[in-house]
């Protein structure tokens, strides 16, 4: 009679498993750092930072959101004891519109609006534009039911070279859909009372216009090259174009100075339900 005994199991040696171990050791390495590759680059498009740009710069970007912190920052030097104020004992900026507020699947507010406490045509004008554009949505969020809405409203406010500069980030979000960043600036000669125009930041700067255009539609180009790179990698990413007249000096809307940087913003969001923005600085 033939006895068949069963086969003896077939154990992995210590090599192999060690080499099993160390691919499977690498592989999940490979997938963390392609994760964070990909992550860190759809990051880097949504607030414009050019991968081989100026590292001070690409900073500054990433530090842009700490910026607004619902204050006044004046420089020194700064003449503003002239200013005819509509509040005498408040500054020449303050909070006008203050609301936080939550309800369970309607909103949750947390808006900080502020207010040019100055007695001229232009302030004026600059507070009706805030008005209409941030505290009137703000008032108007209460009344929409089961949206699930988050509106957020921060501000910063500046004074360099006798320009008062207050520049308004603000996001909304409603439901599932993709979130908004709107922002704004408002540029007032304290000196002159009148508005500041993009010339005259370029001026106190000492910038050459050509060299400024230059660097805003290298800029751009970096931003839609790396953008197309992530749309087809299936990221949703806001689509630019660097001939796009709105790139050109003149037709600028959104900028400021601080802390001697001039910064001109390219906010998406404005127009389209992005959150993205190009920020260039100099």
């Amino acid at each position: 009679m033939n006895v068949i005994l069963p086969e003896k199991p077939k154990f992995l040696n210590r090599r192999n498993v060690t080499y099993m171990t160390i691919l499977v050791v690498c592989a999940v390495a490979v997938a963390i750092a392609m994760y964070q590759f990909f992550s860190e680059e759809k990051l880097g498009v949504i607030i414009g930072i050019a991968e081989d740009e100026n590292e001070e710069f690409n900073q500054l970007r990433q530090d842009f959101n700490y910026l607004f912190t619902n204050d006044i920052k004046i420089s020194e030097g700064a003449d503003i004891e002239k200013v005819e104020k509509i509040v005498q004992e408040k500054d020449i900026v303050f909070i006008q519109y203050q609301n936080e507020d939550n309800s369970i699947n309607n909103y949750n507010i947390n808006v900080k609006i502020p207010f040019f406490n100055i007695n001229s045509d232009v302030a004026r004008k600059y507070n009706a534009d805030i008005n209409k554009n941030f505290i009137s949505p703000a008032e108007g969020v209460k009344d929409i039911k089961d949206q699930n809405i988050i509106y957020t409203v921060n501000y910063m406010a500046s004074v360099e070279d006798n320009i008062l500069t207050v520049a308004i980030l603000s996001t909304f979000k409603e439901g599932e859909n993709v979130q908004r960043t709107i922002f704004k600036t408002y540029n007032y000669n304290i000196k002159e009372n009148r508005e500041a125009s993009l010339e005259d930041l370029i001026q106190i700067k000492g910038v050459n216009k050509d060299d400024l255009e230059s660097n805003i539609k290298s800029q751009i180009k970096k931003s839609q090259e790396q953008a197309e790179q992530l749309k087809e990698l299936g990221y949703d990413i806001f689509a630019r174009d660097a001939t796009d007249e709105m790139y050109k000096i003149e037709n600028v809307t959104n900028y400021f100075i601080h802390d001697g940087y001039l910064y001109i913003v390219y906010a998406y969001g404005n127009s389209n339900n992005t959150s993205e923005m190009d920020i260039v600085i100099i």
